[in-house]
């Protein structure tokens, strides 16, 4: 490349002037953490795992191939390439390679927590609420379930359909008017600004501040409720709500009725 001693593959990709000058202009350019980009560093960071620097060894295999490049420049053409454009060239081939790879690899997916059954001497209601844009009205879902995970009884009804989250206060309110005086009561939802809405009333929005009373007036002559947010997997049981104001449960054990909003425990 120098033209100044024979060509060795250790002269030619890192003792040259030429190669010199482009590994320098990679460090300036890259930001490396290194004052000066030597062979010894080359050969650190080559062996580093991904983890610890897998940006370097990109750019390290990427610029080794353009100064390759541009010998065969020097070789076939007559022509060697500025130093610059060796640099560019070997980082947008590392981005180019660092994006394809990302998506050959993507991040692994979140593991489903399953629905659980309640402690012993508790029952568990999951409740959902449904609503379609542009529909007159909603429809709320609970279903029951006790410690053993079997079925006790289901209810739906519909309700205004004014927001998403007043239909999943109604499904609440559901539960509520179903359970049995004096249970123990624990209640599920998927949604998190319902479940707020009922622990702080006075904080959520106006329109639904009487619905979340009401809940809360409801929730005291049940005995003892617990309210907790779960995923949308885990709330499956209660998520077949139809959105159109006719709220199914597709879920329910074969012969069981697909009762409005009465029904006791």
């Amino acid at each position: 490349m120098c033209g100044l001693f024979s060509e060795t593959s250790e002269h030619l990709l890192f003792s040259c002037r030429y190669s010199k000058e482009v590994w320098k202009t990679l460090g300036t350019r890259e930001r490396l953490e290194t004052a000066e980009i030597d062979q010894e560093w080359i050969t650190k960071a080559w062996n580093a795992s991904a983890e610890e620097d897998g940006r370097a060894k990109g750019l390290i295999a990427c610029t080794l191939w353009s100064l390759w490049k541009s010998r065969n420049g020097v070789v076939f053409r007559g022509k060697r390439s500025p130093e610059l454009a060796v640099v560019r060239a070997a980082v947008e081939m590392a981005e180019e390679y660092r994006c394809v790879n990302k998506k050959k690899n993507p991040k692994p997916r979140k593991i489903r927590k399953p629905w659980e059954p309640p402690e012993p001497g508790w029952s568990k209601a999951n409740t959902d609420g449904a609503l379609k844009a542009g529909a007159p009205q909603g429809g709320a879902v609970a279903i029951f379930r006790n410690a053993d995970g079997e079925f006790l009884q289901a209810g739906w009804e519909p309700c205004p359909g004014t927001s998403a989250l007043q239909t999943e206060l109604w499904a609440i309110r559901l539960a509520l008017k179903m359970a049995r005086r004096g249970s123990r009561l624990e209640i599920e939802s998927d949604c998190t600004e319902a479940i707020r809405c009922l622990q702080q009333p006075e904080l959520g929005p106006w329109r639904v501040r009487n619905l979340a009373r009401e809940c809360a007036e409801l929730a005291n002559g049940v005995g003892e409720v617990r309210l907790s947010h779960v995923g949308r997997e885990a709330n499956s049981v209660g998520g077949s709500g139809g959105g159109e104001g006719q709220c199914g449960i597709g879920l329910l054990p074969s012969g069981a009725s697909k009762q409005r909003s009465t029904g006791t425990m």
